[in-house]
């Protein structure tokens, strides 16, 4: 098997929401494929400045005449047609640098899709992506936000601290190797001390050559006395994202916790007390006959991937919209760009 093409999970990058909104006459009795580029080149577009690309520009509403919340309007009879569009943007250089590595790897970058995004569409029920919930990505350097309803993401953001920034204050705390300190997070790791954590001790181990150093133990209580501070911060920061979305406003506030970091016991109650709502833990799901082994949150941007790969979500440049409307740096004018020159 050749593996020639493949899709990218990307996070961080300092992405940006906007909302879009456009409108246009539909010339003929129903509602085709050429209306629906008019409204898309329609949407007034901010100005993003050079150094920002456009990850996602995703329609999330549709308005026929009188009639809202459609989506997809193809067939329809009506007069006057408007859109609500979802623009993700991030650094242009980021996307750059990952399709030139990618490229180096004899590979064809077939996509780019936002961590946060994927692992909504994975980890979320669907009563939770019609409703309105938000997804909590916890991966290794950062920790995706994204806000779905209706079945369509309206809002991402990410906080630049995750499950590596937890290890390297273990590393730190107790002063041992990064991998020693991962291993320790993973296997004895957690937020919340109870009266049993203070007898449970844990093995130190190490080769600096000083005894007493390399022989120690330490209490989970301490652990978690490490690891609880971070895990505070990082959902502050959260919380943060998501008032600043106005996330209260939605007709449910579910919140689902994934990724690795999420997988830390009493991860979901602390979440809970901070967030100040129903937290649940979000693994991957809509994909049958997964393995054991993927079934964990870790695996939620991939599975999510798999599920982009399958039935993509309509995207701006998926329609005939005239090409002087894109963005100076969109998603599709920098695979274009590297694929007629590498």
């Amino acid at each position: 098997l050749k593996v020639d093409q493949a899709i990218a999970c990307f996070s961080g990058a300092e992405p940006r929401s906007y909302g879009l909104v456009g409108e246009t006459h539909v010339r003929e009795s129903f509602v085709s494929e050429q209306d629906l580029a008019r409204v898309f080149a329609a949407c007034h577009m901010p100005d993003l400045g050079l150094s920002r690309a456009v990850l996602h520009a995703q329609p999330v509403n549709f308005v026929l005449d009188a009639r809202t919340g459609l989506s997809d309007p193809r067939g329809q009879s009506g007069t006057r047609l408007a859109c609500d569009m979802h623009l993700l943007t991030v650094e242009a250089n980021a996307i750059q640098n990952l399709a030139y590595c990618i490229k180096r790897c004899d590979l064809e970058l077939a996509g780019v899709a936002s961590s946060a995004y994927l692992s909504g569409l994975s980890s979320l029920v669907e009563d939770e992506q019609e409703l309105g919930a938000a997804c909590i990505d916890m991966g290794g350097g950062t920790t995706g936000v994204s806000i779905f309803v209706k079945k369509h993401m309206i809002y991402a953001d990410s906080v630049t601290m995750g499950g590596d920034h937890i290890s390297s204050d273990i590393s730190k705390g107790l002063q041992v190797p990064l991998a020693m300190a991962e291993r320790i997070k993973n296997m004895h790791g957690g937020v919340q001390a109870t009266g049993m954590d203070d007898r449970e001790m844990i093995e130190i181990s190490g080769d600096s050559g000083d005894w007493d150093k390399d022989r120690r133990q330490i209490s989970r209580t301490e652990l978690i006395g490490i690891i609880r501070p971070r895990v505070e911060e990082i959902l502050e920061e959260t919380r943060a994202r998501l008032d600043a979305a106005g996330f209260e406003h939605l007709p449910s506030q579910q919140i689902v916790l994934t990724g690795g970091a999420a997988q830390l016991p009493g991860m979901d109650g602390l979440a809970g007390k901070i967030l100040g709502r129903r937290v649940r833990l979000g693994r991957p799901m809509r994909i049958n006959g997964l393995p054991q082994a993927l079934t964990g949150s870790a695996f939620s941007s991939i599975v999510g991937a798999c599920l982009f790969a399958v039935q993509p979500q309509d995207e701006w440049w998926d329609f005939d919209v005239p090409s002087e409307r894109y963005p100076a740096h969109s998603l599709k004018r920098a695979l274009k760009w590297f694929g007629d020159n590498w």
